[in-house]
């Protein structure tokens, strides 16, 4: 009898380290929670606003230095026909 016990754990054993049973619980469900693609799209909206202002902001810098050096282009010219 004690033998047999001993081969029944065993067994019980060599059929628990094949099946091994996930430990995980099932996911919990957040109601108020957004959905990802929504979160995604709501990401990338704000980058893009985010680069179109700085697109915006680098075209204006790069208008004004144009503005002024033909200014000065200007400046010059009126300094030399007065000299």
């Amino acid at each position: 009898m004690k033998n047999a016990a001993y081969n029944l754990g065993v067994a019980d054993a060599i059929k628990s380290q094949r099946n091994p049973k996930c430990h995980f619980s099932n996911p919990y469900y957040f109601a108020n929670r957004p959905a990802s693609a929504a979160i995604v799209t709501e990401k990338k909206n704000e980058y893009t606003k985010n680069l179109l202002k700085q697109i915006d902001a680098n075209s204006k810098l790069a208008k004004k230095k144009k503005e002024n050096q033909k200014v000065l282009e200007q400046l010059e010219r009126l300094q030399l026909k007065q000299e």
